[in-house]
């Protein structure tokens, strides 16, 4: 069963309203013919790593000579944005957009180049001053005693390394290990016990709360904050356990709340069951979140494919994606 309308509703509102035109402020020096730089998305500095659907990158470029009416923006040759004015543009001329980062294998370094040519001709060109990576890294879990975990990890998995890379931790993995694992993801699963604020390990019982074997939004936080500038957040994290999101506990340790953008979390309300029907459902998800839907629309989907039996419920951006640019339509790399 999904989300109420009412609460779906006012976190999309609120999403949406966060939404801005992609418009890149820079200053450009300005001497002999065509100038060009390429700072960052709002002129700050290039970041560490490019991460998720809605990277954002920026280029402006000036001309001593009448006026720029011709703007290329690529990524490693590729290109994301080429403008054409028809009437002179704003001083400096800038062009803005978004990108998916999964667009290119993790690790691959993303050169941005801005090419520009003004009425009369005149060139310029200008590269970004770092390559940074693109990063995105899967994480899957499935506790060892769940008659379907294990088959709903490996099938996330399955999906997950389509993408980027991916960890598949199967039966084995303590609370210390998964702890320690949390920083350096940018997209997690597990299926295992759980209830509001909490779930389980490899080695969990149901209707427990040892401290040994089930890992706490607080001790989650600790974690997820340890990833500094050194780790990109999390992109979209899915607790398949009991009531991961009967309060938002869960994903607020993951760093997704109400307002995030392009950011997800996806749990169930109530309790679940162990069972080839949610398993199945599951697979659903990750194959539609994997053909470039939105989460979202790979929920409602899957549902209609077949009911999970519990009631699902999805915090953060609905509208956010694994793959595919955010807000773009399915094959778009850039919008």
């Amino acid at each position: 069963m999904p989300i109420s309308r009412s609460a779906l509703n006012s976190r999309t509102f609120s999403i949406l309203a966060a939404i801005t035109l992609i418009v890149p402020i820079v200053s450009c020096p300005t001497y002999a013919q065509v100038t060009c730089c390429v700072p960052i998305y709002r002129n700050g500095p290039m970041p560490p790593w490019f991460s998720g659907t809605n990277s954002q990158m920026g280029g402006g470029a000036t001309t001593s000579s009448g006026w720029i009416n011709h703007i290329r923006l690529t990524i490693n040759g590729e290109t994301g944005k080429d403008f054409t004015y028809s009437t002179p543009p704003p001083v400096p001329s800038t062009v803005g957009f978004a990108f998916d980062s999964t667009h290119w294998p993790n690790g691959t370094l993303l050169t941005v180049k801005i090419e520009a040519w003004d009425m009369q001709g005149h060139y310029g060109s200008a590269v970004g001053t770092t390559s940074p990576p693109a990063y995105n890294k899967g994480l899957s879990y499935g506790k060892n005693t769940l008659n379907y975990a294990i088959a709903s990890a490996q099938n996330v998995q399955t999906q997950q390394v389509a993408i980027f890379p991916t960890s598949y931790r199967g039966t084995e993995d303590r609370k210390t290990t998964m702890l320690n694992d949390m920083p350096i993801f940018t997209h997690y699963y597990v299926d295992t016990h759980g209830a509001p604020g909490v779930f389980g390990d490899c080695f969990s019982l149901p209707n427990s709360d040892d401290a040994t074997y089930y890992i706490h939004a607080g001790e989650i936080n600790a974690r997820v904050s340890a990833k500094g500038t050194s780790f990109p957040p999390y992109s979209f994290v899915h607790i398949d356990a009991c009531e991961s999101t009967g309060d938002d506990s869960l994903s607020t340790a993951f760093g997704i709340i109400t307002s995030s953008v392009d950011r997800a979390f996806l749990g169930w309300y109530t309790g679940c069951y162990d069972s080839l029907q949610k398993t199945n459902w599951v697979k659903s998800v990750w194959q539609f979140l994997a053909a470039q839907e939105t989460v979202l629309s790979a929920v409602q989907d899957a549902t209609a494919q077949g009911n999970p039996g519990s009631q699902w419920t999805i915090l953060g951006d609905p509208t956010s994606k694994v793959h595919g640019v955010y807000q773009g339509a399915v094959g778009q790399w850039f919008r």
